[in-house]
């Protein structure tokens, strides 16, 4: 989907705010294996407002979100992560 179009929220259509951007970088831990790290970016990309996730090649636990800060914030991020049983901490945005 691209950033200029309209993303689907309940029954709303939001237009996101290009200029209120912001990338989350989180640690998680339990997330060691490969499809626990594919569900884990399935679920974050889901989540409203995310508009990337992935994890860093250099450093396999580290995991970075693009989102929009009208939609979501870095709690929620870290909340939603740690609602699949995974222990997640902000380390930087």
């Amino acid at each position: 989907m691209g950033i200029q179009q309209a993303i689907k929220t309940n029954d709303h259509n939001i237009q996101p705010d290009t200029s209120k951007t912001c990338m989350s970088i989180i640690w998680v831990k339990n997330a060691s294996n490969e499809l626990d790290k594919m569900r884990l970016i399935q679920s974050l990309k889901k989540m409203t407002g995310v508009c990337d996730a992935s994890f860093t090649r250099e450093k396999p636990a580290i995991v970075m979100v693009n989102y929009w800060t009208n939609q979501t914030s870095a709690a929620k991020l870290v909340e939603g992560i740690s609602g699949l049983g995974i222990f997640a901490r902000r380390v930087g945005c």
